[in-house]
């Protein structure tokens, strides 16, 4: 069964899944002119970075826009902090399988895929 925590940084706002998903949550925010508005949650469409082939999501707060990879958010919310010199690594089922199982803390000479 899908579970999900919330977005570091964007706590109240968004989550992600264990298996790569990203979801806005209900919400009331503040309209043009100032006026409260009830923003309705949804799973959010990743696009692929044209550079990597990594599946990313654009995330908005308090109108700040910015675009994210989905595998950096899963091992925030499920594993923890990156340790300092590590990146993200994708396991045997390639880089649009963000779920937690398939991702790990790495140096990049443990780069396999």
């Amino acid at each position: 069964m899908e579970q999900w925590r919330d977005v570091v940084g964007y706590e109240g706002w968004y989550q992600v899944s264990d298996l790569g998903k990203v979801r806005s949550v209900d919400r009331v925010v503040r309209g043009a002119r100032g006026e409260p508005k009830t923003l309705t949650g949804k799973v959010l469409k990743p696009a692929a970075n044209s550079a990597s082939d990594h599946l990313g999501v654009a995330l908005c707060k308090e109108g700040n826009q910015r675009t994210v990879c989905i595998h950096q958010l899963v091992m925030a919310a499920w594993i923890g902090p990156r340790p300092k010199g590590l990146e993200v690594l994708h396991g045997p089922n390639g880089v649009e399988d963000n779920s937690v199982g398939n991702l790990s803390y790495g140096t990049h000479s443990q780069k396999l895929f």
